[in-house]
């Protein structure tokens, strides 16, 4: 987990790459149903385009729900985070800020400067979250406005997807 310009380790931990929903019968029962009615609905209007698409989103789906998620290394350095292999310098970083919502769901969020996928997620289910914080406010603003998860966070894990 070493990388020549990180500098020294204050903070590291594992986490897993994302968390797999427990989904039960009445999931899969509801995903069946809505992908099956935009599938009749994409072939009733002859939007072969749509209907592919639904059918490669179906295949994703269950492809993804069969894998199991990677352990991945997350540190916090002197002169950055690295996280896996890729090693991201703080000055390549805009602001961070922490959601502490219940025990399950502890999450640092990252804003990249100049990304196009700009807003990253640590989970810090077991590490001490004021640690963090600390450690992570003597390099990086805090953005205390930011109150929640993102929508698309939250629309996911709400969904289950």
């Amino acid at each position: 987990m070493r990388h020549p310009l990180a500098g020294k380790i204050l903070l590291k931990w594992k986490f897993q790459e994302y968390e797999k929903p427990k989904r039960d019968s009445r999931w899969f029962l509801w995903f069946g149903i809505i992908c099956g009615l935009m599938l009749v609905y994409s072939l009733v209007n002859f939007n072969f385009l749509f209907a592919l698409f639904i059918v490669f989103f179906i295949f994703l789906t269950f492809l993804h729900y069969n894998r199991e998620p990677e352990k991945l290394d997350f540190a916090i350095t002197e002169n950055g985070l690295i996280l896996h292999k890729e090693f991201l310098p703080y000055n390549a970083i805009d602001r961070f800020w922490m959601v502490l919502l219940d025990k399950n769901l502890k999450k640092v969020y990252f804003h990249k400067k100049k990304a196009l996928n700009s807003v990253f997620s640590i989970p810090i289910n077991r590490v001490d979250p004021q640690k963090v914080r600390r450690t992570l406010l003597t390099y990086l603003y805090e953005d205390v406005d930011q109150e929640g998860e993102p929508f698309l966070d939250y629309l996911g894990r709400i969904l289950k997807i």
